[in-house]
């Protein structure tokens, strides 16, 4: 076993991939975070998941940064996104200097 150094990335947002999410906009989710912060150059890495186990709360998606923040009821398209995006950016800020 090796361990991984993923230092190029300050942050990881998680968006759900299982069965409830995926009903409820979780490719959509993660299509439209991935192209935001892949054009946008930032160590970000977004990555699907599979279930977190919080279905009734459907998208579900993790931002993983120097804290974690998790947020539920997650609607593509919508202002949630642009809030899971302003989440990531004050992560990258508050990390600044550790």
């Amino acid at each position: 076993m090796k361990q991984l150094d993923i230092k190029k990335y300050d942050t990881h947002v998680l968006v759900c991939q299982g069965s409830k999410c995926g009903k409820h906009g979780g490719k959509e989710i993660y299509k439209e975070l991935r192209h935001h912060f892949k054009v946008s150059d930032l160590p970000v890495r977004v990555s699907r998941a599979d279930c977190f186990g919080e279905c009734k709360r459907a998208c579900v998606v993790v931002v993983d940064g120097h804290d974690s923040s998790w947020f539920g009821e997650v609607k593509a398209k919508h202002k949630h996104v642009d809030a899971i995006k302003e989440e990531v950016m004050k992560t990258l800020k508050a990390g600044v200097g550790n």
